[in-house]
């Protein structure tokens, strides 16, 4: 026992380390070269143009159109049909579906490398997060760890190796993609967010760190008061900004034969907007570091706001693939400094990065719905523990107005759009994904239309059951008879007696679709027939459903427990 013990646990620290030091690489090499594409873009002087006293450059133009046309081709060659992000994690997560899909998960990231590096407004911290899950379930056969586990060391390695903060990694994984703490998984989980973070440190060097906050001597009291009233201005622009996502993946979905058009109209409109506001272009760290250190003026920063969120809604909606995290950070640290303004006419200089780091929280966390992680976040980059408790007020705030309105996350509501609620928990999920002829019941009656009602009352007592089902020569289903129907025909053929309005099912449900059609049902089997109705597939009893049900939860709980 002992042994299986020491071998259990090597088992998930060895996977843990593997895990966080393949994310601190991939992590870093995603970074970096968005990061050298963009340097070479600010510096490259090619497609310069001046006009007046100033000079514009019209290569973002030419980098996002390159940009689409490499989408195009990566959904092709990787046969993506939907593009894949943390939603999907989710739902591995949550559906136990051993279908990782790791061809199109790559194919996305690589997709979102490409959208950023050519300066389309997305972020990278999403790619990352699923990529992290789907590297970190390719380890499931050696190790024989359970899908959850994996999937928290990749997601705690990517968000740990991107922004240099282990905890916030850890956290995140459990509270915006698993959803439950297990203390068996939180260990390895733990393992591979502190090695990325540490493994990074040590071959590639500290993470760039934006928020170089100075020590502040604000009491707590007014910040209370102050983060009462901005709290709710922060959730109402993140609703904005999801709902315009929402709204421009609804327009271009509306005509499918001309999506491609629209993934171009993006590219040219966003590249357009970036020639006369660069900052809104990428991933937009050097603005995010220039808006938090007080470099740019209050109405380049109201500009950069409307802007960011609508071109970042243009991009994603319109088809060029990328994450939601960075631009929310933008979004929130530029309504931050805009309140920070605010403070500062009314006299309160010293309010200015409090406020633009409790924006950054706040709007980040409605559109990830990882209230505590983006607190534990700030924490961690700014080593201020007022900072987090200030940030806290405003999360809170904003979570509460946006989780009513919205909906835990834009994640969820991603998968809600495609019929997938994750509300509802692991078990409708799994039973939403398993099919119903996984509950066949051990048998059935089936008589000939040309039989009569003795017979037919006969073979059913025979045979055990109250009811027959009514099948041709030609194989074709006729309709159900009871045994009161049989004893009522006698002599008589049964055709007449054949009844056809009853309930039945479908081969493509699932059992939580049947479990739903069966609210009101009485009697002792449900059929499921063919798409075409004409076919009898299999027999479902109350009895084989709810056994189903039954080994549905029990694994649940052995997930959940492990």
């Amino acid at each position: 026992m002992l042994k299986n013990i020491c071998k259990e646990i090597s088992n998930l620290l060895l996977a843990g380390v593997l895990i966080g030091i393949f994310m601190s690489c991939l992590a870093y090499g995603f970074v970096s070269l968005v990061r050298a594409a963009t340097q070479l873009r600010n510096s490259s002087d090619i497609f310069a143009i001046s006009l007046g006293a100033n000079t514009y450059s019209l290569l973002s133009i030419l980098t996002l159109t390159l940009a689409a046309v490499s989408v195009v081709i990566i959904k092709k060659l990787f046969d993506i049909d939907k593009w894949k992000g943390p939603a999907d994690t989710i739902y591995i997560a949550h559906s136990e579906t051993e279908s990782n899909q790791a061809k199109q998960g790559i194919g996305s990231t690589l997709a979102a490398l490409a959208v950023a590096s050519g300066g389309g407004s997305v972020g990278q911290y999403g790619p990352l997060v699923h990529l992290g899950s789907t590297i970190a379930l390719t380890f499931k056969a050696k190790f024989k760890i359970g899908s959850d586990t994996l999937i928290g060391c990749g997601v705690a390695a990517a968000i740990s190796a991107g922004f240099g903060a282990p905890i916030a990694g850890v956290l995140f994984s459990h509270e915006a993609i698993l959803r439950h703490i297990s203390i068996r998984a939180i260990a390895p989980i733990f393992i591979s967010s502190f090695t990325a973070s540490a493994f990074g440190t040590f071959a590639f060097g500290n993470v760039d760190n934006l928020l170089q906050v100075s020590s502040t001597q604000v009491p707590l009291s007014n910040l209370l008061i102050l983060f009462l009233l901005l709290g709710p201005i922060f959730s109402v622009v993140g609703l904005v900004f999801m709902r315009l996502i929402r709204l421009m993946t609804q327009l271009a979905d509306r005509d499918q034969e001309k999506k491609i058009y629209y993934l171009f109209y993006a590219a040219i409109i966003c590249g357009t907007t970036g020639v006369f506001y660069p900052e809104i272009l990428g991933i937009g760290v050097e603005s995010m570091g220039a808006m938090f250190a007080g470099d740019i003026s209050t109405q380049r920063v109201i500009m950069l706001l409307i802007l960011k969120i609508f071109m970042t809604a243009l991009c994603l909606g319109w088809g060029l693939f990328g994450g939601v995290f960075s631009p929310a950070l933008f979004i929130g640290i530029a309504t931050g400094a805009v309140a920070a303004s605010i403070a500062t006419m009314l006299g309160h200089p010293d309010y200015a990065q409090i406020i633009m780091i409790a924006g950054m929280a706040a709007v980040s966390s409605c559109v990830i719905g990882a209230p505590i992680s983006s607190i534990i976040l700030v924490l961690e980059l700014t080593g201020s523990y007022d900072h987090a408790i200030s940030a806290m007020v405003a999360v809170i705030i904003a979570n509460l107005i946006s989780y009513r309105v919205f909906g835990l996350s834009y994640f969820d509501r991603q998968l809600m759009d495609r019929g997938i609620d994750i509300k509802l928990g692991r078990e409708v999920i799994a039973m939403a994904h398993e099919s119903i002829l996984s509950c066949e019941a051990a048998n059935y009656t089936q008589v000939l239309p040309s039989i009569n009602g003795d017979e037919a009352y006969k073979k059913m007592l025979n045979e055990g059951h109250t009811e027959a089902y009514v099948i041709d020569e030609e194989g074709n289903l006729r309709g159900k008879l009871d045994v009161f129907d049989a004893q009522e025909a006698g002599q008589d053929s049964i055709e007449s007696h054949i009844r056809t309005g009853y309930t039945f099912l479908s081969e493509g449900e699932s059992i939580q679709e049947g479990i739903e059609n069966l609210r009101n049902f009485v009697g002792e089997s449900i059929p499921v027939v063919s798409e075409d109705k004409r076919h009898l597939k299999l027999v479902v009893t109350e009895s084989s459903l709810f056994k189903k049900v039954l080994e549905i939860q029990g694994h649940i709980r052995e997930i959940e427990k492990s």
